[in-house]
């Protein structure tokens, strides 16, 4: 009789922190994905600066001439354009700063995408 009442409070538990647990582990996964996404164009972006200056200093030693120099810097000027913009893409589309609904009972801002009830309370949020 106790094997039972251990087995099924196990269950128990296990059904009711199954979704805590599904929640929080998919949010991480989504995080450290657009973490690092973010972390390669910053440094593609420091990589395309780094260029870019290198190609100023030869032109001011003479290495270069300013034709030259403006030719190149045209197609790295337009790759920082490209980058900036993804990454402003990814600032704006960012789950952890956008606010999916607020609780009309305790006012907790929920910002797990498609959730349904409150994680403070658990009222509804439609």
């Amino acid at each position: 009789m106790d094997i039972l009442v251990i087995l099924y409070s196990i269950i128990l538990m296990t059904a009711l922190a199954s979704p805590f647990l599904y929640i929080h582990l998919n949010q991480n996964k989504l995080l450290s994905r657009e973490s690092e996404e973010k972390s390669t164009l910053d440094s593609e972006r420091k990589m395309l600066l780094e260029n870019l200056k290198d190609l100023k200093i030869e032109m001011d030693t003479g290495k270069i001439q300013a034709s030259e120099f403006t030719e190149l810097s045209k197609d790295i000027i337009g790759d920082l354009k490209e980058l900036d913009s993804k990454l402003e893409s990814i600032k704006t589309s960012s789950p952890s700063t956008k606010i999916t609904g607020i609780c009309r009972k305790c006012s907790f801002h929920t910002t797990i995408p498609g959730a349904k009830f409150c994680a403070m309370c658990g009222n509804s949020l439609g």
